[in-house]
């Protein structure tokens, strides 16, 4: 898959949905992955500038119309969509309103002619991880890029973790009954156990899952780090 080339760089005036149209139509790019069910995604879009606001025109304010405006805003939540809208009556710009965060995110054009974001986030796996690094690795700000790298260390990490799920059984002291569920007023006469009946030693257990979570985690940093060392370097 190539990078994207260009980014484009509207003027710097209002547009309407018909103009954003012809932009795609002309400029349009594809990101192709797959989900973890193995089905093929694709979606098209214009790479837009990302330090200056989008101006909108004609968009319907009740019976009126009005100027909008997008861009992206980056804290330390994540990077959304911010849009604001200026009344007609007025002219007074109403206050900003922001869409879902997310862990990176860029300004685009889509098939609609509509201004919205194409996202990469921690749990949406190593395809399109991959995809998105390259059509948009060398237009990320230095923070994208760090951004970038702690996704791809996670993502790295959690291709090759499975997890297992138990379910919760109770022992009866008296009778050894194995049960699914317990009456609230009865949890003083049960254990957790497991499958086999055998009691579950919760300490060890959270122990267990302590060194699992320092485990994954340092294997997280680690292959960071070295995505990091390889796009910076």
């Amino acid at each position: 898959m190539e990078s994207i080339n260009k980014v484009y760089v509207l003027e710097d005036r209002a547009y309407n949905a018909e103009e954003l149209k012809n932009v795609f139509d002309e400029n349009k790019n594809v990101l192709t992955y797959e989900d973890y069910y193995n089905g093929t995604h694709k979606v098209s879009f214009v790479l837009l500038d990302q330090t200056k606001p989008v101006l909108i025109n004609g968009y319907p304010y009740g019976r009126l119309r009005t100027q909008v405006k997008y861009w992206i805003e980056s804290n330390n939540y994540g990077e959304c969509l911010v849009f604001q809208s200026q009344n007609p009556k007025t002219l007074v710009w109403n206050k900003p309103k922001k869409s879902c965060y997310v862990d990176l995110g860029f300004m685009v054009i889509d098939e609609q002619g509509h201004i919205t974001t194409i996202s990469l986030n921690y749990n949406d796996g190593e395809s399109k991880n991959k995809a998105f690094e390259s059509l948009f690795l060398q237009h990320m700000s230095k923070k994208q890029k760090i951004i970038f790298c702690k996704i791809s260390g996670y993502t790295e990490t959690m291709k090759d973790v499975t997890f297992s799920v138990r379910a919760r059984l109770y022992k009866h002291r008296e009778t050894g009954e194995i049960m699914e569920s317990v009456n609230i007023f009865d949890l003083n006469k049960v254990d957790e156990c497991d499958e086999n009946g055998n009691l579950i030693n919760k300490v060890e257990e959270e122990q267990k899952e302590k060194q699992y979570k320092e485990t994954i985690n340092k294997s997280i940093n680690y292959n960071a780090r070295q995505k990091a060392h390889e796009i910076f370097n």
